[in-house]
């Protein structure tokens, strides 16, 4: 087991350090050297990391003569440890018990320098949300590798998130400038240019701590510190010629943009004036070179702020009426408090970040509506529309569809969750391909087990026809209006059956990205399940418009037939569950069935049974359905070992 050196600088931390230590020192992990650097407090935490000394032989403590700042306290750190793998993390924050355990599985895994935790929660008050990613820091995936280009631009500059090997750190010296605020962004910037790749997992959370005095909550004297940074980086990229795109130019607009005094526009101004050539033109938009170019022809803070109140602004606010998001999230929302949240974790998150999510509130009764305000005070990209009275999820996802603005249209039910990067891949996919509809794979998830449900893809690929869970798939706004695809309002089953049948048909050009899933929860209390009278008709309302449209429309009888033959498996599942209340509504669809021309789905049970319905008895019936259930099962068993063998 190798050991890790766990550094902790610290400053005035008493209310906090006791937090701090207990998350390390009871690490599943514990192989440690933890490295305290006490920064010349002048409170009590002297005291706190004696008593921890002597209880803990692995606690190491460092004592400065003079507060150096994050910066040499970190660097002292440094200078001492032994371990193989260097963490560091914050003495007012504190780590879940088995995170660096996690950390070491994922660095040996992947074999590589750097690995990066992507689990943040922040901590306000002792309450504790999804950690708000920066503008300019892109959400990452599990599993995702980060070569030195795309490590700068997607990744953030936390570095308490970060576990590194000493041998890389070694190599090139790395350390962190002193005598700088925000001195991580600088060793961040670096590493990540030495590194080959860095591997980004989710493991257990790292809980930072939002407080007054934290640097981060500080407006006072943040621009500055920042500026310099800014300049430290340049200078490296400019010796190393290593001025590619990356997070670095998105993060000078937000440094730059905050200038608020004489003091601040001197240092800002100079460093705009550096920026603003000719190479510029590769790494910042038109209007963010406008905005850095005001900032560089200005002579006084006076007259910049005159012209970002007069210009800025308009343009600003033009640039926002005009662009619309790529995709629009419809999420139907009815009494799920107790999904809702990792629903709203996976959209909020997704890497894709040029997205509305539109959240209809279905008059829920519990603290549904609660959640949704919680997390539009943390993202203002979720809009939310509160219905007085219940309407059900059609009126809701139509609702959602009419005041949706994106490019394409994705829909969620607020119980299931999605992969973090299911609409990047799905929207790139459908740029790539000019495609109206894109459709991804799913997971269903029943008693916390998951279930890869890969079969349709096989139907799919096969017949090029999409009749099932709609929510797999994104697609183009201008489509569903042109065609009126909508939900069939009024009903609780089926009323989502038609909508994919009909895109697909439109579309007559759709793909499928197979490596990213919807994840679709299997709950007793969904409305799929407790069958009564009025869901069976519902399902035999939905069912009969499906089979008039495709009567109605020129399809191929091969589409038309897989089609029809998934509604008539259905219908059998709801027989084999039957009671008398309602068996006469099923048999009456079996008789429709039965009129349907052209179509061949029935196997030798089928027909006996569309045959002889009106003589048979419910268990009579419940026999033949379900031996007509075994020979498809044995069919589809049949087809997937043909496939395979094929492949």
């Amino acid at each position: 087991m190798k050991k890790v050196s766990v550094i902790i600088p610290i400053y005035n931390v008493e209310q906090y350090l006791t937090k701090c230590l207990e998350s390390v020192i009871n690490q599943t992990y514990k192989n440690l050297e933890i490295i305290c650097v006490n920064d010349c407090s002048s409170d009590n935490s002297y005291t706190i990391l004696e008593e921890y000394f002597q209880k803990d032989n692995r606690i190491k403590i460092i004592y400065r003569e003079k507060n150096g700042g994050l910066s040499a306290a970190r660097n002292s750190g440094l200078d001492v440890a032994t371990g193989e793998y260097i963490y560091f993390i914050d003495s007012d924050d504190w780590i879940g018990l088995d995170y660096i355990d996690g950390m070491v599985k994922a660095i040996e895994k992947a074999n590589t320098d750097i690995v990066l935790n992507t689990n943040i929660q922040s901590v306000d008050k002792n309450i504790i949300t999804p950690f708000k990613w920066y503008r300019y820091s892109k959400k990452l995936t599990e599993g995702e590798y980060l070569n030195t280009e795309n490590a700068v631009n997607k990744s953030h500059v936390m570095i308490w998130t970060h576990l590194y090997k000493r041998s890389f750190l070694d190599k090139y010296n790395l350390k962190f400038p002193e005598g700088y605020i925000h001195e991580d962004e600088y060793f961040q910037h670096i590493s990540k240019i030495r590194c080959d790749k860095i591997f980004c997992f989710y493991g257990s959370s790292y809980y930072y701590r939002q407080h007054p005095q934290s640097i981060m909550a500080m407006r006072k004297n943040r621009v500055l510190p920042n500026v310099k940074i800014i300049n430290l980086l340049f200078d490296f990229y400019e010796q190393n010629e290593f001025l590619k795109q990356n997070n670095i130019y998105l993060y000078i607009i937000d440094t730059l943009s905050e200038v608020s005094n004489a003091e601040e526009f001197e240092f800002a101004n100079k460093t705009a004036k550096r920026i603003v050539d000719e190479k510029s033109r590769f790494y910042f938009s038109d209007f963010e070179r406008f905005k850095l170019k005001l900032l560089a022809d200005s002579t006084s803070f006076n007259e910049f702020k005159q012209k970002c109140c007069k210009n800025i602004r308009i343009a600003y606010m033009r640039k926002t009426l005009m662009q619309k998001p790529k995709v629009s999230v419809i999420i139907p929302i009815y009494n799920v408090e107790q999904y809702l949240r990792k629903c709203l974790d996976s959209v909020c998150n997704q890497t894709l970040e040029d997205i509305e999510i539109i959240c209809i509130n279905d008059c829920s009764p519990d603290n549904s509506l609660e959640i949704l305000k919680e997390y539009q005070k943390n993202d203002n990209r979720i809009k939310i529309i509160d219905f007085n009275e219940n309407k059900g999820s059609a009126v809701a996802r139509n609702t959602g569809m009419e005041q949706a603005k994106g490019e394409y249209i994705g829909f969620i039910d607020p119980d299931d969750w999605i992969d973090l990067d299911f609409y990047e891949k799905l929207y790139n996919k459908a740029k790539d391909c000019s495609s109206d509809l894109v459709i991804g794979n799913i997971k269903t998830v029943l008693n916390k087990k998951e279930i890869k449900n890969n079969n349709d893809f096989q139907i799919f690929s096969k017949e090029r026809v999409f009749y099932g869970l709609f929510q797999l798939g994104l697609y183009k706004r201008d489509l569903l209006s042109k065609y009126s695809i909508k939900f069939l309002e009024g009903c609780m089953i089926g009323e989502d059956r038609l909508l994919p049948i009909k895109a697909c048909y439109y579309t007559r050009n759709f793909q499928i990205v197979e490596d990213v899933f919807y994840n679709q929860l299997t709950r007793d209390n969904s409305a799929t399940k407790n069958i009564n009278e009025r869901k069976i008709l519902d399902f035999i309302r939905s069912t009969k418009l499906v089979i008039e449209f495709l009567n109605s429309v020129q399809m191929n009888e091969r589409k038309k037939t897989v089609i029809v033959n998934s509604f008539w498996t259905n219908l059998l599942c709801y027989i084999n569950t039957a009671n008398s209340s309602y068996i006469n509504h099923l048999c009456d669809l079996i008789l429709y069935f039965g009129d349907l021309q052209n179509i061949q789905f029935l196997n030798q049970f089928d027909f006996e049974l569309i045959q002889k319905i009106k003589e048979m008895d419910l268990v009579t019936i419940k026999k033949v359905v379900q031996k007509s259930m075994q020979k498809r099962a044995v069919d589809m068993v049949r087809s997937l070992n043909i496939n395979k063998k094929g492949r």
